[in-house]
Formats: C-alpha cells, sequence, structure tokens
C-alpha cells in the first residue's frame, strides 16, 4: 500500500483501500456473470494479438476468465439468482 492505495490485480487500476470493502449485500454486484467473464477472455485474447510483448500474460489472463466462466456458469445452472 503506498500512501492509502492498494494495488489489486493484474493491469488493475490503483484504488483507494475504502473502495474495496465489502459487504453481504453487494456480494452480488462484485461476481461477474458467466457472459461477462467470456466477453473478457475474449478482450484479452484480441489484446495479446496487438501486444506481442505481453501476449502470454494476456492469454494467461484470458485463460483465468475462462476458468472463472465456466465454475459461474455451474453456479448461474445451480441457482440463477445467485449471480
Amino acid at each position: 500500500m503506498i500512501d492509502g492505495l492498494s494495488f489489486v490485480g493484474a493491469g488493475s487500476h490503483p484504488r483507494r483501500r475504502s473502495e474495496h470493502k465489502r459487504t453481504d449485500t453487494d456480494a452480488s454486484v462484485l461476481m461477474p456473470t458467466s457472459a461477462e467473464c467470456r466477453t473478457k477472455a475474449r478482450e484479452l485474447t484480441a489484446r495479446a494479438g496487438r501486444e506481442p510483448r505481453h501476449k502470454t500474460k494476456h492469454l494467461v489472463d484470458a485463460e483465468a476468465w475462462l476458468v472463472l466462466a465456466s465454475r459461474t456458469e455451474e453456479v448461474e445452472k445451480q441457482d440463477p439468482t445467485a449471480v
């Protein structure tokens, strides 16, 4: 943490620590849908093609989003109101 800022996740922008506080009521807002995860994976795959220097990182990140999408999809099938 630097001067009240924390750095969370690869490629994220610095945010104030207070912005990361969670409550039970906003957990659904923070959980992306499987469709949003797949969209993010497509964006990262496209970015990998445009930025050869960071290609491996973008492809690894895209794969992680696809894993999250598949797990989120399982939750969505079990309980559509969970996401």
